[in-house]
This record gives structure tokens, sequence and C-alpha cells, in this order.
């Protein structure tokens, strides 16, 4: 059984030793102690970790819609390595997107380096749909 809560300064070594593998870190660059200060402080959105019997299995970060943007956006989503490739990611992005109701007008948008195959072939089999590019970013959108 899986459980979703939000992300603790105690998960941040474990979080921080993922990004060792290189899928991850190429896919998200690092995390360190001034990324750790603002997720723990950040108001404008939330930080989600993912856990099965209290080990750490992903966390993924979400800036809520405002008034300038009526979305909601997953700013990153990793999957503990040790358990990549058996559908933990595709469980964990419909728990946290199916946890925040959405109002009539909003919906979710994430956006893809244009190098991250595997994350543009993650969003589409999870029915996200490609809108557009902007830069080298690959823009998805998924409506509820």
């Amino acid at each position: 059984m899986y459980t979703i809560r939000t992300f603790k300064k105690e998960d941040f070594l474990v979080y921080q030793a993922w990004f060792k593998d290189p899928a991850i870190h190429r896919a998200l660059g690092h995390v360190d102690e001034a990324w750790l200060t603002y997720v723990l402080a950040d108001e404008t959105g939330v930080e989600y970790v993912m856990e099965r019997e209290g080990q750490l299995m992903g966390v993924a970060g979400i800036s809520f819609a405002n008034e300038q943007n009526p979305f909601y956006v997953i700013t990153n989503l990793a999957v503990n390595p040790g358990y990549a490739g058996r559908g933990i990611g595709s469980l964990f992005l419909k728990e946290i997107t199916t946890r925040i109701p959405l109002e009539q007008h909003q919906y979710w948008v994430t956006f893809v380096e244009t190098f991250n195959e595997p994350a543009q072939r993650f969003f589409i089999k999870n029915d996200w749909t490609q809108t557009h590019r902007e830069d080298e970013m690959i823009r998805y959108e998924k409506r509820l």
C-alpha cells in the first residue's frame, strides 16, 4: 500500500542519493540545501512524497494555479531508481493529479526538455497531450 504525504526535511538525504542515477541527474539536475530550504518554505506549491512501508518511492513537485495561470504545474517527478519501470510513476502521477480538486477552468501542465525522451513517452503514455514547444521545452497538458 502506498501513501502520499508532503516532503519533509528527513526525506532529503534519501532523495538526494537518487541523483547519483544518471537518468535522474540528466533529467532533473541536482538538489541541494538551497532546494530543500525553498521547498520547505514554498507557499506557491507543494512537494509530495509517495512511500511504501516507510520507503521513499517517488517525489513530485506541484506549483499551484493562480490568477495569471489557470493551471497546476508538475515541476518535477522522480521515482526511486531501484523501482523504475514498474508503473510507480504512473500511479503517483494519477494520485497527485486527482488529489487536488480542480475548478471548471483549471487543468494540469508540465514542461519536458526536448532531450528527455523517456519523460515525453511517460506523459504521452499517461494520456497527457503535447501542445507546443517553448524554446527547449515541450509543453504537455492534462484536462480532467
